[in-house]
């Protein structure tokens, strides 16, 4: 990903997840907080300066705005839903094609749960990205 990609994608996910922390947008794209502040400041820098950029930005912008809204949830999302966070999560496959997903499990723990079963295949993930949204 070059660094203009960079940029333009730490300008985004700020201005359209103002609850996301600097630190949060630096480890989608491997920046620090710092790099996203430099890269951030930036890109207002070229919107404020070149009108063909800022009419660009602007139309990405509206895109990705209507885009986000048609994503919506009834009710408070922090009070009404638990998160399940796939960031840590071991998968099992079995010989029939089947699997299923453990999360907050170790591998000590998958291969307790899979017993004295063979043929059976179990996978660590790490950093998915992924969670689940439950409503309670």
């Amino acid at each position: 990903m070059n660094v203009k990609v960079r940029q333009v994608s730490c300008y985004f996910m700020q201005k359209l997840l103002p609850k996301v922390t600097l630190k949060y947008i630096g480890e989608q794209i491997a920046y620090n907080h710092a790099t996203v502040i430099h890269s951030i400041k930036t890109m207002n820098n070229i919107i404020d300066t070149d009108r063909d950029f800022k009419r660009e930005i602007s139309e990405i912008y509206r895109i990705l705005e209507s885009e986000q809204a048609t994503v919506q949830f009834n009710g408070n999302i922090d009070k009404d839903f638990y998160y399940i966070n796939m960031d840590e999560c071991i998968s099992i496959k079995f010989p029939d094609g089947k699997a299923i997903v453990l999360t907050g499990y170790t591998e000590v723990e998958a291969q307790q749960f899979i017993g004295e079963r063979i043929d059976v295949s179990t996978v660590e993930h790490h950093k998915t990205r992924l969670f689940i949204l439950q409503k309670k």
